[in-house]
């Protein structure tokens, strides 16, 4: 997604299931081209174990962003 956006991804947060660990997710957090390591909790905070992502960008449309994921 940052190879693709650059600097129209102003800003990425999630928490993400990994077929890896599905009992653990993974906190993401990038901004632009800098992205951070993946935090691994110990368990999800909730019953819901979906992968929940949320994207501030510039001008690149919802519908891209959807298809690439």
């Amino acid at each position: 997604l940052s190879e693709h956006c650059g600097a129209s991804l102003l800003r990425l947060k999630g928490l993400v299931r990994l077929a890896e660990a599905p009992e653990r997710p993974a906190v993401i957090h990038g901004v632009q081209h800098v992205f951070h390591p993946p935090v691994w909790l110990d368990h999800w905070p909730d019953g819901d174990r979906r992968t929940r992502m949320v994207l501030i960008t510039k001008g690149v449309p919802a519908a891209w962003v959807e298809a690439l994921m």
